[in-house]
């Protein structure tokens, strides 16, 4: 994708074995930027890089349980060379929900709540409960449908507004991530960082992240 400042920010999906603490089959969304990007992940940053990892529940939704992440340079102060590890270990169901149930109707509001475990200095896929510090975060999540105008779809698409740590920073997470079925992440409008992508210039995708055609209330 081409974010608003020219920057291009790469994404892929990857089938991944169990890791973190989550026991089933998980999807890697693997993002990477071109180098130089002030873009999305860790814009002004150079050779920032994030895998976000996620499990498709029964009813079919997703969310993220775990992230290893290379912050690029330069490194911010809280880390260790400028490499993290986290799990999202869910204290509600509705915590790091990502893309909701199949049968969901939107639009739909859930909040959730999850200790989030952080083991600096690395990059690794292990449980981190009982070997890392965590804190308690919430985590909210609109879902909406909203139209979206790419060079590569325009249309109707989930919107999912995700909100994290609201309740211990005065400048959360806050993004807007558009997923179109069957394609996928479409578009991002990081609030938090002032920047937007939207123009898919590649894609490379070994397991694809079904996004569910999700019905509307009615008027």
């Amino acid at each position: 994708m081409i974010d608003s400042y020219g920057g291009e920010t790469y994404f892929r999906t990857i089938a991944v074995p169990p890791g973190g603490c989550a026991s089933g089959p998980l999807v890697d969304l693997y993002i990477t930027k071109s180098k130089g990007s002030r873009g999305y992940w860790w814009r002004g940053n150079l050779d920032s890089s994030v895998h976000w990892v996620m499990q498709q529940l029964p009813d079919g939704e997703w969310q993220a349980v775990y992230t290893t992440y290379y912050t690029g340079t330069p490194i911010p102060t809280w880390t260790i060379n400028g490499h993290d590890s986290f799990n999202m270990s869910a204290r509600s169901p509705q915590a790091y929900m990502v893309i909701p149930a199949t049968a969901a109707q939107l639009p739909l509001v859930v909040n959730g709540i999850a200790d989030d475990y952080q083991l600096p200095g690395t990059e690794t896929t292990e449980c981190l409960k009982g070997k890392a510090n965590y804190q308690t975060v919430t985590w909210y999540t609109k879902f909406t449908h909203e139209q979206v105008d790419t060079p590569a779809y325009v249309g109707d698409t989930i919107c999912a507004e995700q909100i994290e740590g609201a309740d211990i920073s005065s400048n959360p997470a806050h993004e807007k991530w558009y997923f179109a079925h069957p394609l996928g992440l479409v578009e991002i409008d990081s609030f938090s960082h002032g920047i937007q992508i939207g123009e898919i210039k590649r894609a490379a995708s070994d397991s694809a992240i079904d996004i569910p055609p999700v019905r509307r209330m009615p008027d």
